[in-house]
């Protein structure tokens, strides 16, 4: 039996109502869209905790829901306490523009454990977001059809 089990059980039966009504309020986020974001948040924070030796980075929608989790103090210490058996923290991804590339790299890390874990990649629900992963993927997918085609990429 795996031993993360009952950790995802805990995770996908932790209250976050209150989470959800507050990131409706300040994001304007739809009922469908805060349930799909908080559904990656549980499934995120499962991969932080099963694959705790590595860095992974949210999305920016499970950032910001991880965020309204965090001020939720009581709320945030009992679901740490209980999953990690402290405090979790979060550490700012993107402190400095050259940060940028960093954060992909790590970023490609996090899709794919989500994607090995849950069967899909992490997909921005708003197009003020820009997607990494949905950009990388898809331009990974147009040069590997290209390839296969035998086009010829130029500089």
């Amino acid at each position: 039996m795996d031993i993360f089990i009952s950790d995802k059980n805990y995770i996908d039966s932790f209250d976050l109502k209150a989470v959800c009504e507050a990131v409706k309020r300040q994001e304007r986020w739809s009922t469908k869209d805060i349930a799909y974001v908080c559904q990656q948040y549980r499934n995120f924070i499962f991969l932080c905790k099963k694959y705790s030796h590595h860095k992974l980075p949210p999305s920016k929608e499970i950032d910001i829901f991880w965020h309204n989790h965090i001020l939720h103090t009581e709320s945030y210490i009992t679901f740490c306490k209980i999953l990690f058996g402290e405090y979790y923290h979060h550490s700012p991804t993107l402190e400095h523009p050259l940060a940028i590339n960093s954060y992909n790299e790590e970023f490609k890390l996090t899709q794919e454990l989500y994607k090995k874990e849950f069967g899909t990649y992490i997909f921005s629900i708003k197009s003020k977001f820009f997607s990494v992963p949905k950009f990388i993927y898809t331009i990974a997918a147009i040069i590997q059809q290209t390839k296969k085609n035998g086009i010829k990429w130029s500089q």
